[in-house]
């Protein structure tokens, strides 16, 4: 869910905590995750972290994505708000680069780098970008280079 809620919905977390109950159930193995463009008060603003106006819905679902917008310290900060839940926060990569920390494209190992050294998960958005910029004659090639490069 990418828009304001209008008027703001008091109701939306227990909505998602009770999506989440509901799920389980009736579909093992669903999982349900929380995007940090909406915020606790209805607004849509990206966080690109875990932060008080997003950080209540770590309650009622099972993982949070938060926006590729990061800078280097973000994923360190939400340690204490996260606790033993930590790696079910995902710090967001935009592979084609939009706003992302390290520049993404041939350089999403940057901000892969970072998760890896914070101890954080990732999120990866937007991996067709090889493909889809059509990486030259070889895209075999090039996607080889790309996985060893960023995983590595």
């Amino acid at each position: 869910m990418e828009v304001s809620l209008d008027p703001p919905n008091q109701n939306l977390k227990e909505f998602v905590g009770h999506l989440t109950q509901t799920m389980q159930p009736s579909c093992p193995g669903s999982l349900i995750i929380w995007y940090d463009s909406v915020t606790v008060d209805g607004e849509l603003k990206y966080q690109n972290q875990l932060m008080k106006r997003t950080s209540p819905f770590l309650i009622y679902v099972m993982r949070i994505f938060c926006n590729y917008s990061w800078a280097e310290d973000y994923p360190k900060r939400f340690w204490y708000v996260a606790g033993d839940r930590r790696f079910d926060v995902y710090m967001g990569i935009d592979v084609w680069g939009r706003g992302t920390y390290g520049g993404g494209q041939w350089k999403t190992n940057v901000a892969l780098d970072v998760l890896k050294r914070d101890d954080v998960s990732a999120a990866i958005f937007g991996p067709g970008w090889l493909y889809e910029t059509q990486q030259g004659e070889d895209f075999q090639g090039a996607q080889n280079r790309y996985s060893v490069k960023i995983l590595f």
